[in-house]
């Protein structure tokens, strides 16, 4: 019993050690910046994903960077999906004058806006409203 149990305390840790060494020769051929991603945990320890690529340099809760709630994200920013990524980011919320979409039931969105998850697009920054204006709608 005692080689068995040997045996395979050498294997573990043969695979732990294994397990690192792809981890480190992992993150030395993505490079520093770039690489795609779909959640943090793909990219390096000293990197972030951010609007999905591997970022260095980057803080938790700014533009760009997945969310999961309205929390998550700094207060002037909102959580929302984009089209081309299939997961939650911190966006912008628009400004005066920016396009926004506007909501037929008014009451129905800003109910909805209390809710802590992500959005499907965000409400206009500092208290605007959005406001039909030619063909689309822009915050004012």
């Amino acid at each position: 019993m005692g080689i068995g149990t040997q045996g395979t305390s050498t294997l573990s840790s043969d695979l732990e050690t294994q397990f690192s060494m792809r981890g480190y020769i992992r993150c030395e051929e993505k490079g520093s910046n770039g690489e795609p991603c779909t959640k943090d945990e793909e990219c390096c320890s000293e990197q972030m994903c951010v609007w999905g690529q591997c970022t260095v340099n980057t803080t938790s809760g700014t533009e760009g960077t997945i969310c999961t709630g309205q929390s998550d994200c700094r207060p002037d920013l909102c959580c929302a999906f984009q089209r081309e990524l299939l997961f939650p980011v911190c966006n912008p919320k628009p400004v005066k004058g920016q396009s926004c979409l506007s909501q037929p039931n008014l009451l129905a969105d800003m109910l909805a806006w209390d809710q802590e998850g992500p959005r499907d697009h965000c409400p206009c920054a500092d208290h605007l409203q959005c406001q039909p204006h030619g063909r689309g709608s822009v915050c004012g």
